[in-house]
């Protein structure tokens, strides 16, 4: 049974997700992630920049950023599987588009 609107409908939706980079796509989504886990990279590196040059707030920022390195090293891992899973999905879309039009007999 063809869904509404025909597949070609789902395969543009799956490229959109693959693709789109204005918010709503997982390149969007990587890249926000990227941005965030580099600010906190840069934040684990200059403590005192953040959290003040005297001794009590280097060591608050010393205790903080054991807690930012592995949100670092998670997020900066999650942002490479996205932008993997986004690679993935646009080649499944090419192959659902070559199907569609096999089996419809477009070119």
């Amino acid at each position: 049974m063809t869904p509404p609107g025909g597949y070609s409908v789902q395969v543009a939706a799956l490229r959109r997700v693959a693709s789109n980079t204005e918010g709503v796509g997982l390149p969007a989504a990587a890249g926000t992630l990227r941005t965030a886990s580099e600010s906190m990279r840069d934040l684990y590196v200059q403590p005192a920049g953040a959290f003040g040059a005297d001794g009590s707030g280097i060591d608050l920022g010393q205790k903080r950023n054991r807690l930012i390195a592995a949100i670092i090293s998670g997020g900066l891992a999650i942002t490479e599987s996205i932008e993997q899973t986004a690679e993935r999905l646009d080649v499944i879309a090419d192959a659902y588009e070559r199907i569609e039009r096999q089996v419809t007999g477009e070119k």
